[in-house]
């Protein structure tokens, strides 16, 4: 009796295994699409030109950069000057700031370069302190804002550590550095950016958002911005401004206080500050800004969680155990950085 169903099992058989091969192959094409999709945003990313000269108006236009005394700050501020901007230099060394200053005046004679001095790791979290800050250039024709000021060590040399490594002072520190004084400045400093659309904030970030072990306070804090960003560009679009908001994901870059390790696609601070800037312009929203990093970024992105688990937990633990506190040249040394 059982042989009786034999015939429309087969039939059935026969219906399905078509379909099944349609729906592989139509879910091998989406995959497809997918990936070239992908490439060819890339390539369009890295070889748009620069429309950062939008934000190239008015009389005189500013550029405000915070932690341009050095490495990506000082790299950016460069490039914002060839491009004709006028720039306010943020540190929290005032000698440096003068000696960057003199620097960029003999370099580009035909700018102006304002000093703004404030410590981001202790200033004070209040509507007040930044009005006082910006008080000396609230009047200028500010129309884009860098904040790049930011740090993976806090104010000691060993960055690479346990969450329960961390003293107290030294994970306020490190937050004000990295959020806490973005984000105020950027609330206060929104007004003077209505006043001169169009006008640009770039956010610089890293691939540490991600996620990475003996990193995780920083990791959190550079997720925090990410997110921050696309929530600040869209609101501002809602409210019909015209401001574009550019969250840039940054690797390894070398800098004095970096000089770099063994993370591969890494990049000097010009390079890097050269495709930042072609970056702006397009509202990108988030990017790699620099295409090596992008290498690394997918990377992070394609291993499945219990790899990236494995790899990164060794590896990072390693660096941790390795990494011994000193103070050199290349270190933040609370007396002589900014």
């Amino acid at each position: 009796m059982a042989t009786s169903y034999l015939p429309t099992l087969r039939t059935v058989q026969n219906m399905l295994i078509p379909d099944a091969k349609g729906v592989l192959a139509g879910l091998g094409l989406i995959c497809a699409s997918y990936s070239t999709i992908r490439v060819l945003s890339a390539l369009a990313l890295y070889s748009l030109p620069s429309r950062v000269s939008t934000y190239h108006h008015g009389p005189g236009p500013w550029a405000l950069i915070t932690g341009a005394s050095d490495g990506i700050g000082l790299g950016i501020a460069e490039e914002l000057s060839r491009q004709g901007f006028n720039i306010i230099l943020h540190g929290r060394n005032e000698g440096k700031l003068n000696a960057v200053s003199s620097h960029l005046g003999s370099k580009f004679p035909e700018r102006q370069y304002r000093l703004l001095v404030a410590d981001a790791a202790t200033f004070p979290p209040t509507s007040s302190a930044y009005t006082e800050l910006l008080a000396p250039v609230k009047d200028l024709n500010i129309t884009v804002l860098v904040n790049n000021v930011g740090n993976v060590g806090g104010v000691t040399n060993k960055s690479i550590r346990s969450v329960a490594d961390w003293p107290d002072d030294e994970v306020e520190a490190l937050m004000n550095i990295n959020v806490t004084f973005t984000l105020h400045l950027t609330r206060a400093l929104l007004p003077i950016l209505q006043q001169h659309e169009p006008a640009l904030i770039i956010n610089c970030g890293s691939v540490a958002a991600a996620g990475l072990p003996y990193l995780a306070h920083y990791s959190g804090m550079k997720a925090f911005l990410k997110a921050w960003s696309r929530g600040l560009g869209i609101e501002l679009k809602a409210e019909g401004h015209n401001i574009e908001v550019l969250h840039a994901e940054i690797a390894e870059v070398t800098t004095p206080s970096n000089p770099g390790s063994g993370v591969p696609f890494k990049t000097d601070a010009a390079t890097f500050a050269k495709a930042l800037v072609s970056r702006a312009g397009w509202n990108h929203g988030s990017v790699t800004a620099y295409w090596q990093h992008l290498m690394l970024s997918r990377v992070f992105a394609a291993m499945p969680e219990w790899m990236f688990a494995m790899s990164m937990g060794s590896m990072m633990r390693q660096m941790s155990k390795e990494e011994v506190v000193r103070v050199d040249q290349f270190k933040w040394d609370r007396k002589k950085d900014d």
